[in-house]
């Protein structure tokens, strides 16, 4: 249902929200982990980054740690 809503906002006028770069987040499983990995859309709103798929949220003042979590999983 997501997928269908976002390829119709262009459609709509409504501009479809950026992705930043996948969710780094660590999600807890029980006895494992794995990182997220969902995508992380730019925010059009309002200025918290939210994963849709684990919860996990970040306020304007976390994006710079973000960026530097991010960067550290791209090398």
């Amino acid at each position: 249902m997501r997928t269908l809503l976002l390829a119709l906002k262009p459609v709509t006028g409504d501009p479809a929200p950026a992705v930043i770069s996948t969710c780094p987040n660590v999600v807890d499983e029980g006895e494992t982990t794995r990182e997220c990995g969902a995508k992380l859309r730019a925010p059009l709103r309002d200025d918290m980054i939210h994963c849709r798929a684990c919860g996990r949220r970040w306020p304007r003042n976390e994006w710079e740690h973000l960026g530097q979590l991010l960067q550290a999983a791209a090398a």
